[in-house]
C-alpha cells in the first residue's frame, strides 16, 4: 500500500471536516475522484481508521470504508486479495475490543456487520463467532458491553447465516437466546443488559408464529426485560429506558406471541412505574406512552381479561397531578388521559364506561379538588369512544357536568368546561336540549377571569350545536361577545371570535343584524403578522369570516369578498405559519361554496398554492442529511451505485429518525387540508376548474400510497372519488338506471375513473402494511397520537364509494370492480379485514358482539355501502345477496349494541328497496328478522324496522297480507311515543310502513282501526323520506272517498298546508326543510284544487287558497 496515497487520503479526510463549506466541497470532489475510485482506498481507509491519532478521523475513515465496501455490490472489497481481507478482519476485531472512543468503536462495529454480511454466508471469517461468544463471557464488563453492542449490530447477519456453511435449516437463534438469557442478568453492567434487550428486540423480528420452542424461550425472558427497564428507571437513565420501552412496543407488533402470558404483569409494571412520582416526569411519560401502545396493540387481551377498569383506576390519580397552563407541554396527567382515551376508542364501551363512571361518581364527591378535576376530565375524554353507549344514560349524567361547572375550585370548573366541549362535539342534539341549564352556567364562568378561556371554548362548542334554539339568546349573546372581544386580552380574543362564528353557524340568516358589527371587530385581526398569539388569532378570524359568509349569504358578504381573499392569499406567504395556511385553504373552500362560479377568477392564483402544498415532502432533508463534519458532506455511496444496500444503524442515527417525523406532521396536515379544499373548489366552480383536473389528480394519487399519515390517504381518497362524482355531474348524462347491463360512463368520466380507481383499490388492499408503518412512526414521534384508528381510511373508502356510486351509478364499478369491492366488504362484515385484526391469538376468543364504537362505525359504513350496491345494481344484486344476508343479519342480535342492530336492519331495508321485486326469494329470510326488530327495546331500531318491513311488503311479490295483523300489532306502540327525536323518527317510519301496506293490499288493512291512528300521527316530523309513500296512500284513500279520511279533512288540510309551505324554496331532498318531492308536491296541489272546487271555505281556512291558482 502506497504510504503517499494513505497520507493524501488522510489529509483529504481532515479537509472534509473543516469548518468551511468551500473546503468541504473541494475535499468531497477530491475524495470521490482521486481516492474512492481506487481499490487501494479500502486498506488505506482501514489503516487510517485504526491508526490515526484523531478519533474524529478514525471514525470518519471507518464510516467511509463501510460505504466503499457496500458500493457496487461490494466490488472494492471483493477485489482485495484474501490476505488483505484477512488482515483487515483480524485487526478489526482487535479494534472493536480495544478502541477507547465509543463513536469509533461503533463505526468499527458497523463496518464489521457489513463485512459479516458478505463473508459469513460464504463460510468465511470463522474467527468471528467464537470471538463474539468469548467476549460476551469476558470477566471484564467493558468487554462484555463491546460484545453485546457488536452482537446487536451483527444480529441480522447472524440470524440469517446457517450454523453450518452451505445451508441447512439450523440457525443461531437458540444459541443467541441462551446467551441473552445470561447477559440479561448481568450483575455488573446495566449497559450489557440494555444492549441485550435491544438485541432481543431485533431478534423478535425473525421468530415465526410456528416456532414454538423459540417462542417459549423468548417468553421466558420477558420478566428479565421488564427488570432491566425497572433498573433503568431507578437509575434515571432516560436513554436506556427509552430503548427498553421501544422494545416492548416492538414486541406488541411481532407476528409471534412473544409477550405470551406476561401481558398482564407487563401492564401492571407500566401502571406502577407511571404512578411512581419518584421517577422523573419524562420517564413516567415514556411509560405511559408505552402503556398506550400496549392498550392499542393488545386490545384483545385487555378485552378478554376485562382489564380496562384496573387501568382506569391506576390512571385517575395520575390525572389528578398538576397540569401547566401551556397546553403544548406534556406532563404525566395529560398522557394518562390519552391512555384513557385510547381505552375508550379501542375497547367495547361496556368495558370502559361503567368502571370509569363508577370511579367518576365516587371521585366527584371527593374533598380533593384535584381528584374531582381528574374525574370530570376523564368523563369528557371517553365521550368520543363511548358516545352511543352514554347517550341513553345522559339524563342521569348531566348533574355531573352541572356540578362541575358550579364547583368552588377553578381547576374543576375548567375541567367541566372541557368535558362539556367533548359532549357537544359527540352528542350535539342532546347538549342542545340542555341549553336552558348550560348557557347561564357558562355565561357566569365567562365573567370570571380564571375560567374565561375555558368557558369561551365551551360556549363556542355549545353554540355550534344549538341550531334554532339559539334564537332567543342571540341579542344578549352577541352584545356580550362583542363587548368581551373589545376588552379581552390577545390570548383570549381567538376563543371569543370562534364563539361568534359558532353563533353565526347556528343562527344562519338570523345572524344578519350582527354581521356588520362582527366584521368590524374581526377584520382587523386578518392583518396581524407576529408569531404566537397574533397569528393564532388571525387563523381563527380567517375561519370565522368564512363561517359568517355562509351564514349571511353572498350578497351581504360581497363587500368583503375581494379584500378578504387577498388577505387569505397573503397569509399563505407568512413564514413558519403552517396552521395559517390551513385556515386559508379552508377559507378558499368555504368561499367557493358561497360564490360558486364567481370564485373562478381566483383559480389561477389559488390552485398553484394548493398544488404546491400537495407536492411538499414531509421530510426535512436538511435535518436528515445535514452538512458539515457530522453530516459527512457529500461523501455518500456513489451516485451510480445500484446496490442500494447502504443503511446506517444504531443510536447515532436516532436523531435523524426522529427528524423524519417531527416537523413532518404539520406539513402532512397542510396537505390533507389542501386536498379537502381542492375537492370543494372543483365541486362548486365546475367548468372553470377543468384545466386543473389533470395536474390535481397527478398530485393527489401519491397521497393514496402515503406510508404513515392516515389523514393524507383519507383526504386523497375522498377528493379523488369526489372528483369522479363532480365530473359525472357535469357530463349531462342524466340519471343512471339500475343494473349491471347497459351501464356506461361518458368518455371523459371513464378516463378519469380509469386513472383513479386502480390506485384506490390498491390502497384498500394495502392498508394493513401501512398500519404497521403508521405504528412505527409513532415509536419515533411521541407527539403523534392515535388521532385516527386504523379503520378510518377504510371507513372513508366505504363512505366515499357509497357517495360516488349514488351519483355516478353502477357504471363506476361494473364489471371489473364489483367482485373486489364485495370481497373487501364481506371481510369487514366478518371482522377479518386487516384493519380490524390486531394479530392477537386471543382475537378469536373475544365475543362477537364486543367491539369499540370506532370498529362499529366501520361495520356501519360497510353495511351502508352494501345497501348502496343494491341501490345501483337493482335486481342484479340478487346474485350477491347470499354473500351478504347472513353476514349482515348476524348484527341484529340483542347482545349487540343498538347501533349495530339499527344499522343492520336499516341497510337490509336499503337492499330491499334497491332490489325491488328481486327481493322476493329472500322474503322468508327477511320477514321474521324485520318483525323482531319492530319489537326492539330501542326506538332507533324500531324506526328502521318499520321502514324495512314496509319496504319488504311493498316490493316483495310474496303475499304478506296474512301477516298484516301481527305487523300492525307491533307497529301500534310506535304511534304512541313521545316527542323525543328518535321516537318521532320511529312514528314517521311507522306511518310509512302503514302507507305501504295500504298501497300494496288495502283490503287486508282494517282501515276503521288503523286510519284514525295513522291520520293523527301526521304531519311527519323528521323523516321526510317517508312523505312520498305516506302521501301516495292518502291520495289513494281520497280517490276511494274513504269516509274516515273525509271525516278528518280539516286536520289533513292543515297537514297539506304544512307540507306545501315547506317547499317554498325547493323540494325534497335538496330543498332546505322541504318535505315533498316535486312530483308529490304537484300531485298534492291537484288534490287541493279538487277539494277546493267543492269546499272552498275549508281550503281558505287551512291557508291553501294560494295553491288554487
Amino acid at each position: 500500500m502506497d504510504p503517499a496515497y494513505v497520507q493524501g487520503l488522510h489529509a483529504a479526510l481532515e479537509q472534509s471536516i473543516a469548518p468551511d463549506t468551500a473546503s468541504i466541497k473541494a475535499a468531497t470532489v477530491l475524495l470521490n475522484t482521486q481516492f474512492y475510485t481506487n481499490a487501494q482506498c479500502v486498506p488505506a481507509l482501514f489503516e487510517i481508521g485504526s491508526t490515526s491519532p484523531n478519533a474524529g478521523i478514525r471514525q470518519l475513515a471507518l464510516v467511509e470504508l463501510r460505504k466503499r465496501v457496500i458500493a457496487k455490490k461490494h466490488k472494492q472489497w471483493i477485489s482485495q486479495v484474501p490476505a488483505v481481507r484477512g488482515a483487515i478482519k483480524g485487526r478489526l476485531l482487535e479494534i472493536i475490543a480495544s478502541e477507547s472512543s465509543a463513536s469509533v468503536r461503533t463505526a468499527a462495529t458497523r463496518f464489521a456487520s457489513t463485512v459479516a454480511q458478505i463473508e459469513l454466508p460464504e463460510g468465511q471469517w470463522p474467527e468471528l463467532l467464537p470471538w463474539l461468544w468469548g467476549l460476551s463471557s469476558s470477566p471484564t464488563a467493558s468487554q462484555r458491553e463491546v460484545a453485546l453492542q457488536a452482537l446487536f449490530m451483527l444480529l441480522d447477519t447472524l440470524v440469517l447465516t446457517p450454523v453450518k456453511p452451505g445451508g441447512g435449516i439450523e440457525t443461531h437463534v437458540p444459541q443467541l437466546l441462551e446467551l441473552f438469557r445470561k447477559t440479561l442478568a448481568d450483575a455488573e453492567s446495566l449497559t450489557v443488559r440494555v444492549w441485550t434487550i435491544r438485541a432481543l428486540g431485533k431478534l423478535s423480528e425473525f421468530i415465526e408464529p410456528d416456532e414454538a420452542p423459540e417462542i417459549a424461550a423468548f417468553q421466558s425472558l420477558i420478566p428479565g426485560i421488564v427488570s432491566v427497564i425497572q433498573h433503568a428507571l431507578e437509575a434515571a437513565d432516560e436513554t436506556s429506558t427509552k430503548y427498553g420501552l421501544e422494545v416492548i412496543e416492538g414486541l406488541t407488533l411481532a407476528d409471534a406471541p412473544l409477550l405470551g402470558p406476561h401481558v398482564v404483569s407487563l401492564i401492571q409494571f407500566l401502571m406502577s412505574a407511571s404512578a411512581n412520582q419518584a421517577f422523573e416526569s419524562d420517564l413516567r411519560i415514556m411509560t405511559l406512552n408505552c402503556l398506550l401502545f400496549v392498550v392499542k396493540m393488545k386490545k384483545a387481551v385487555i378485552q378478554k381479561l376485562n382489564l380496562a377498569g384496573d387501568i382506569i383506576t391506576a390512571l385517575l390519580p395520575i390525572g389528578a397531578e398538576p397540569e401547566p397552563v401551556d397546553t403544548e407541554e406534556d406532563v404525566p396527567a395529560r398522557t394518562a388521559f390519552r391512555v384513557i382515551d385510547t381505552l375508550a376508542t379501542s375497547l367495547p364501551p361496556a368495558q370502559v364506561f361503567p368502571p370509569l363512571f363508577a370511579q367518576v361518581q365516587a371521585l366527584a364527591a371527593s374533598p380533593n379538588p384535584a381528584m374531582r378535576k381528574s374525574a370530570i376530565t376523564a368523563f369528557g375524554v371517553v365521550v368520543e369512544g363511548c358516545s352511543l353507549f352514554i347517550q341513553p344514560h345522559l339524563e342521569t349524567l348531566w348533574p355531573l357536568i352541572q356540578g362541575g361547572l358550579s364547583d368552588p375550585e377553578v381547576i374543576v370548573r375548567k375541567a367541566a368546561c372541557s368535558a362539556l366541549s367533548c359532549l357537544c362535539e359527540m352528542l350535539d342534539e342532546d347538549c342542545a336540549k340542555q341549553h336552558a341549564m348550560l348557557l347561564p352556567l357558562v355565561f357566569k364562568l365567562i365573567g370570571d377571569p380564571e375560567t374565561q378561556r375555558s368557558a369561551c371554548v365551551a360556549l363556542d362548542c355549545l353554540l355550534e350545536v344549538l341550531g334554532d334554539d339559539i334564537e332567543p339568546y342571540i341579542p344578549s349573546l352577541m352584545d356580550s361577545l362583542l363587548n368581551l372581544l373589545s376588552t379581552a386580552p390577545l390570548a383570549l380574543k381567538g376563543t371569543v371570535v370562534g364563539a361568534i362564528g359558532s353563533a353565526a353557524h347556528a343562527s344562519k340568516a338570523k345572524f344578519s343584524p350582527y354581521f356588520q358589527a362582527s366584521m368590524e371587530h374581526i377584520v382587523p385581526f386578518l392583518l396581524l403578522t407576529e408569531e404566537g398569539d397574533e397569528l393564532d388569532l388571525r387563523g381563527v378570524a380567517q375561519d370565522t369570516v368564512g363561517t359568517l359568509a355562509e351564514a349571511v349569504g353572498k350578497e351581504a358578504f360581497r363587500p368583503y369578498f375581494a379584500p378578504l381573499m387577498t388577505a387569505a392569499l397573503e397569509a399563505t406567504a407568512i413564514p413558519n405559519a403552517p396552521q395559517l395556511k390551513e385556515c386559508s385553504y379552508i377559507f378558499f373552500a368555504v368561499i367557493s361554496r358561497v360564490y360558486e362560479d364567481e370564485f373562478a377568477p381566483y383559480l389561477p392564483t389559488v390552485m398553484p398554492l394548493l398544488l404546491a402544498a400537495l407536492g411538499q415532502s414531509e421530510i426535512d432533508e436538511n435535518l436528515l442529511f445535514p452538512t458539515g463534519a457530522d453530516g459527512d458532506f457529500g461523501t455518500g455511496v456513489d451516485d451510480d451505485d445500484e446496490d442500494g444496500e447502504f443503511e446506517d444503524i444504531d443510536e447515532d442515527n436516532e436523531e435523524d429518525d426522529d427528524a423524519m417525523f417531527s416537523a413532518s406532521t404539520a406539513i402532512a396536515i397542510e396537505k390533507e387540508c389542501a386536498a379537502d379544499a381542492i375537492s370543494e373548489i372543483f365541486a362548486h366552480t365546475k367548468t372553470p376548474f377543468l384545466p386543473y383536473i389533470e395536474p390535481v389528480v397527478k398530485a393527489l394519487l401519491p397521497g393514496l400510497k402515503h406510508p404513515w399519515h392516515d389523514g393524507i390517504r383519507k383526504s386523497s381518497t375522498a377528493a379523488l372519488l369526489g372528483f369522479i362524482s363532480t365530473f359525472h355531474g357535469m357530463s349531462d348524462q342524466g340519471k343512471w338506471n339500475k343494473g349491471s347491463t347497459g351501464a356506461s360512463l361518458q368518455a371523459n368520466v371513464k378516463q378519469l375513473a380509469s386513472a383513479i380507481l386502480p390506485d384506490v383499490f390498491e390502497l384498500w388492499s394495502d392498508e394493513e402494511e401501512r398500519q404497521v408503518l403508521r405504528l412505527l412512526s409513532l415509536l419515533h414521534e411521541p407527539c403523534l397520537t392515535f388521532s385516527m384508528t386504523y379503520s378510518d381510511v377504510v371507513n372513508e373508502l366505504c363512505n366515499s364509494f357509497s357517495a360516488a356510486l349514488m351519483v355516478v351509478g353502477p357504471a363506476l364499478i361494473v364489471p371489473e370492480y364489483v367482485e373486489p369491492i364485495c370481497t373487501h366488504l364481506r371481510q369487514i362484515l366478518q371482522r377479518k379485514a386487516p384493519c380490524q385484526v390486531d394479530g392477537d391469538e386471543e382475537e378469536a376468543a373475544v365475543a362477537a358482539g364486543d367491539q369499540s364504537e370506532y370498529d362499529a362505525a366501520l361495520i356501519s359504513s360497510a353495511m351502508d355501502l352494501v345497501g348502496t350496491l343494491a341501490s345501483v345494481l337493482g335486481s342484479d344484486f340478487a346474485q350477491l345477496m347470499p354473500m351478504f344476508q347472513n353476514e349482515m343479519a348476524q348484527y341484529y342480535d340483542l347482545e349487540r349494541s343498538s347501533g349495530d342492530r339499527s344499522t343492520a336492519i336499516g341497510s337490509l331495508a336499503e337492499i330491499v328497496n334497491g332490489m325491488e321485486s328481486a327481493v322476493t326469494p329472500f322474503t322468508e329470510f327477511l320477514f321474521p328478522l324485520f318483525l323482531r326488530s319492530l319489537a326492539d327495546p330501542e326506538s332507533e331500531v324500531q324506526s328502521n324496522g318499520a321502514f324495512a318491513m314496509g319496504s319488504l311488503i311493498f316490493h316483495s311479490e310474496t303475499d304478506l297480507s296474512s301477516q298484516y295483523m301481527a305487523i300492525l300489532g307491533t307497529l301500534h306502540p310506535l304511534f304512541g311515543q313521545s316527542d323525543d327525536r328518535k321516537q318521532e323518527n320511529a312514528r314517521d317510519n311507522a306511518c310509512g310502513c302503514v302507507a305501504r301496506m295500504i298501497l300494496k293490499s288495502v283490503a287486508a288493512v282494517p282501515l276503521d282501526q288503523v286510519l284514525p291512528v295513522f291520520v293523527q300521527a301526521l304531519p311527519l316530523k323528521r323523516d321526510f323520506a317517508e312523505s312520498e309513500k305516506t302521501f301516495a296512500a292518502l291520495f289513494a284513500l281520497f280517490r276511494a272517498q274513504n269516509p274516515i279520511i273525509l271525516a278528518n279533512l280539516d286536520h289533513l288540510l292543515n297537514v297539506f298546508s304544512h307540507a306545501l309551505a315547506s317547499c317554498a324554496t325547493g323540494f325534497y331532498p335538496n330543498g332546505d326543510g322541504a318535505q315533498l318531492t316535486e312530483e308529490t308536491r304537484n300531485e298534492l296541489v291537484e288534490l287541493v284544487k279538487a277539494i277546493g272546487a267543492s269546499q272552498p271555505e275549508k281550503i281558505q281556512a287551512a291557508g291553501l287558497t294560494p295553491y288554487m291558482a
